[in-house]
């Protein structure tokens, strides 16, 4: 795999290039070798979505939800919002083409997913507080039924964030660029 020397992330609009070092020489290598400071390993949005569509009953169950809000936009909004697809938000949501997002699917299939980026000290808690910290980035498919769309084998986990210290809210962002990325493709191609 080809990694790129410099950072070349712009924290600033306006400013220039980040252009620290991402790679490092390996000490242990007998040869000039150079590899990742902080290595991050990206698991493609796309590739688990075609593993939840691959099974034509979480498929069938995913439609039933967009179905679920065709039949809730037609009557009025509930005083208590017990469910997602209860609520306005997801009623008046529109997408890339003209129409609503859900409802006017036609036979395509539309789906909407909850993002997570956490944070935990992976050696335990301390009464002094976090000595070291790792991320994770998961989506969960609000389409699933809420019986089963948390257990961890319907879970996306995009990527964990390596330590030992979170990165900085200027950091971010190189970490969640590739699942931006995935999201913008899933957004205008469907």
């Amino acid at each position: 795999m080809i990694y790129p020397l410099h950072c070349s992330n712009k924290p600033t609009p306006g400013l220039g290039e980040c252009g620290q070092p991402l790679l490092r020489h390996d000490l242990n290598s007998p040869e000039d070798y150079l590899k990742p400071i902080k290595p991050f390993v990206y698991h493609s949005f796309h590739d688990f979505l075609a593993s939840l569509l691959s099974r034509k009953d979480l498929e069938e169950a995913m439609n039933r939800a967009g179905d679920k809000l065709k039949d809730l936009v037609e009557g009025p909004l509930p005083e208590f919002v017990s469910d997602i697809w209860e609520a306005e938000f997801l009623r008046s949501f529109r997408g890339p083409t003209p129409g609503t997002f859900i409802i006017d699917r036609g036979s395509k299939g539309c789906y909407v997913f909850s993002l997570n980026i956490d944070f935990f000290n992976i050696k335990g808690m301390h009464i002094r507080g976090v000595f070291t910290s790792c991320g994770l980035i998961s989506m969960i498919c609000l389409n699933l039924p809420p019986e089963i769309c948390y257990k961890p084998e319907y879970m996306y986990v995009a990527g964990i964030i390596p330590g030992p210290n979170q990165p900085k809210e200027t950091e971010l962002n190189h970490y969640i660029r590739p699942l931006v990325d995935d999201m913008e493709v899933s957004w205008r191609k469907g």
